[in-house]
């Protein structure tokens, strides 16, 4: 059967969204599946053995009425699809399904606007749900006898060799624990303290002498924010800031030579977390990562305010004193803990855990 995903929004939505892509390919390994997707980030999702076709959109075309209602009907129009899974179910991209009549599955979310669009209509997100959950739920309709949680992205070998020619020139030694450091995010509101990313930085150098830094950072405030990093923690030579992975491919194949990922929570740790990289983030208050990090075999932690207090007390700060109160001393102790129990960067013996 022919399948077209339709899966708009950011990068860790779509990364996350690879688990639906390879249920279908578990139960259908003839299946033949386009995604569909921005264009920005398409090129992440290149050669995954899950995907046989990629069909994107630019920013014009997704914010034009007329040409993304035109590209629509072309996409179905051009190929006959057994089934179409819109994740968005919007009024932009009820279009794919309501070209298309003739597919018989037409699986969209359950909202007032979307009853008479889909041939089969899924709930929306509840409590208690997660992100792999509600996407694989999706899959429903089709009856599948297994659905798979985990996420995946794919490299070649020949990018692995070219990255990893371009890590040992930067003055990596491929022998040694690679330990990638989310210093900044795009968003203000997902941007933990620099002071808080210097401290955590310091205190992984100080647990492993081996341990080499790589900051991942995008140009603008993201590069200014991972120097005032840099200098905090004293220019220190286990820090290399010329790594430099120019697009979120890069990052993809960078991610495969990581030992370990310690960030804010975002996209970038997924990309970690499909290639089976172990990760600890820092969760902007109001977020709940039960949602958006997964619990599978690949190991990964967080730090939340709201281990430490209930949503309620929570309200009586500002979003910026919720934020301070998420203490680096708070999350070097479970960023420890957790390093102890699964065994990563095992600490230094001279040194000792949490100095």
């Amino acid at each position: 059967m022919k399948y077209l995903v339709v899966r708009f929004r950011q990068m860790g939505d779509a990364v996350i969204a690879t688990c639906l892509l390879n249920s279908i390919r578990e139960n259908d390994p003839e299946a033949d599946i386009t995604f569909v997707l921005n264009e920005k980030i398409a090129p992440l999702f290149r050669g995954h053995p899950s995907i046989d076709h990629i069909v994107t959109f630019t920013e014009k075309e997704r914010h034009s009425v007329w040409r993304n209602l035109w590209k629509m009907r072309q996409t179905v129009h051009r190929v006959h699809y057994d089934v179409i899974i819109d994740m968005r179910s919007t009024v932009n991209t009820m279009g794919f399904a309501l070209f298309s009549p003739r597919s018989k599955y037409r699986i969209g979310l359950d909202k007032s606007y979307t009853r008479l669009v889909y041939s089969h209509l899924v709930h929306r997100f509840h409590a208690g749900d997660t992100a792999i959950s509600h996407d694989l739920d999706m899959l429903r309709p089709l009856g599948f006898s297994h659905v798979d949680g985990r996420i995946s992205l794919y490299v070649s070998d020949e990018e692995r060799s070219q990255w990893a020619k371009k890590l040992v020139d930067w003055g990596l030694d491929l022998t040694k624990p690679i330990v990638m450091v989310g210093v900044s995010a795009k968003l203000e509101e997902k941007k933990w303290s620099l002071e808080g990313m210097a401290y955590i930085t310091k205190q992984l150098i100080a647990r492993n002498d081996d341990a080499q830094i790589v900051f991942n950072f995008a140009p603008g405030q993201e590069a200014d924010d991972a120097k005032r990093v840099y200098a905090l923690c004293g220019n220190d030579r286990h820090i290399f800031l010329n790594v430099d992975a120019k697009s979120q491919r890069e990052l993809s194949v960078m991610a495969t030579f990581v030992t370990f990922y310690f960030g804010n929570e975002g996209g970038a740790r997924h990309i970690m977390h499909a290639h089976g990289v172990p990760s600890f983030v820092v969760v902007s208050p109001g977020r709940d990562p039960r949602i958006w990090i997964p619990d599978d075999n690949v190991p990964a932690s967080w730090a939340s305010l709201d281990d430490l207090m209930s949503r309620e007390k929570q309200e009586q700060y500002t979003f910026a004193e919720q934020y301070k109160l998420i203490t680096p001393e708070y999350v070097w102790r479970k960023l420890a803990a957790f390093l102890d129990k699964k065994n990563i960067l095992t600490a230094n013996p001279e040194v000792g855990v949490g100095r």
